[in-house]
């Protein structure tokens, strides 16, 4: 690896650590200045069951990153990984900002949220399913085989399914972190692929 492209992935991590923490305190902070947050009616929670799968959110959410760095390293796309880190980054900086302007309480609150690994907070747009959905597009965006996209895309609407039978977001989170991750995809590819790709 040439020491430019490690200063590039080294450079994105970091960034991907900012975005993360910025996150985590826009959660922190919106919570602080609004203790007794409201929640809001969703028509999708009125026609459909409550099913506590938030175990199995968690599963996904671990899932979907593994099966996008194997496929990194099966089609020998290591050198995109900047570009990669650095779009799933602006996803959480731009939910960072998201979080605060939109307060809103889960849906249903939970003292414990499927496995315990992942913070809980903040509704829009929905992190899980963004950020399986920016992967996908990115997925797509590489590979001649439909079949590794696909599988991403499956785990994208079986989370997006879950989340709204668990109540875990409201379906404007799901449907909002789709257009979102699209949007920054877009972005992304025009504006930052070829500067972060050596």
């Amino acid at each position: 690896m040439k020491q430019r492209q490690k200063i590039k992935l080294v450079l994105s991590i970091l960034f991907l650590l900012l975005s993360l923490y910025a996150a985590a305190i826009m959660v922190g902070y919106t919570n602080k200045i609004y203790p007794n947050l409201a929640t809001s009616t969703d028509a999708l929670f009125k026609i459909t069951p409550f099913v506590n799968l938030s175990v199995f959110l968690d599963i996904l959410t671990l899932i979907g990153p593994l099966i996008f760095i194997i496929f990194i390293f099966m089609k020998k796309t290591t050198k995109k990984i900047p570009y990669y880190v650095t779009t799933i980054s602006i996803f959480y900086l731009v939910r960072s900002f998201f979080i605060y302007i939109t307060p809103l309480a889960n849906p249903f609150p939970l003292e414990k949220w499927g496995l315990g690994i992942f913070p809980v907070g903040g509704m829009f747009p929905s992190g899980h399913t963004g950020v399986l959905f920016l992967m996908f597009l990115l997925m797509k965006e590489e590979s001649n085989n439909k079949y590794w996209a696909f599988i991403l895309l499956l785990l994208v609407l079986l989370e997006g399914t879950f989340m709204i039978l668990s109540r875990g977001h409201y379906s404007l989170d799901v449907f909002g972190a789709i257009f979102v991750a699209y949007a920054i995809h877009a972005f992304s590819k025009k504006n930052l692929k070829k500067r972060l790709v050596a």
